[in-house]
């Protein structure tokens, strides 16, 4: 049950991020991320949604205490996106919307920082401004191949926009035992733009985050 202000709203979640995890992990590959179906069981998000979903609270719930944890939700029903991260202490919820950068050829001469730019934007226009004001917008960044991105370059290069927040979330490599994804927070201000590193074992449902900037 997710709560709002005066309200309550049935909507489906994970008991806890490690039975999330759980769950989502056999389903992660590369052609689940790009092409998978919808999930019905939750809420018809896509796979890389739902991932998406997971890394962006496994990132934020790194500085949070214990007892402050964010979860995630599927939609409301009627409410339209792409999912909600959910306060459970606080009662606070912020509605989401994804967009998907496509994987590109090495060869592609523009670059991912330009392809981040163009599907914000993309998205921005979509609708009016109501569309994205209060929703946070989450870019999934499958560039592909060996081309890397700098999450300050991106971060500069972001259209102006209406949304709450935009935060990146990309596969930065792998070793011996885990696989690493990289969240970034787009639209914060400052020098740097925010930056965690979700490490996730390979063999269990197991995590660490480290912010690296």
């Amino acid at each position: 049950m997710l709560y709002g202000v005066g309200m309550k709203f049935d909507v489906k979640a994970f008991k806890n991020m490690e039975i999330a995890l759980s769950e989502i992990w056999p389903r992660i590959s590369a052609a689940e991320l790009k092409n998978g179906r919808p999930v019905e069981k939750f809420g018809n998000l896509l796979p890389r949604e739902i991932w998406a979903n997971w890394l962006l609270c496994a990132a934020l719930n790194s500085e949070r205490q214990p007892d402050e944890q964010l979860i995630f939700t599927t939609n409301p029903e009627s409410m339209i996106g792409d999912g909600v991260i959910y306060d459970q202490k606080g009662k606070a919820a912020w509605r989401l919307e994804h967009v998907y950068v496509r994987p590109q050829s090495p060869t592609e001469p523009t670059t991912i920082e330009a392809l981040i730019s163009s599907a914000v934007g993309d998205k921005q226009q979509k609708g009016y401004e109501a569309y994205a004001s209060g929703k946070t917008l989450l870019v999934y960044v499958d560039a592909g191949g060996d081309r890397i991105w700098h999450p300050n370059k991106a971060a500069k290069a972001i259209p102006s926009n209406d949304f709450l927040d935009v935060w990146a979330v990309s596969f930065s490599g792998a070793v011996t035992y885990e696989w690493i994804y990289g969240v970034t927070l787009l639209s914060a201000e400052g020098v740097d733009a925010p930056t965690f590193q979700v490490r996730i074992n390979k063999q269990r449902p197991r995590w660490s985050v480290i912010r690296i900037q």
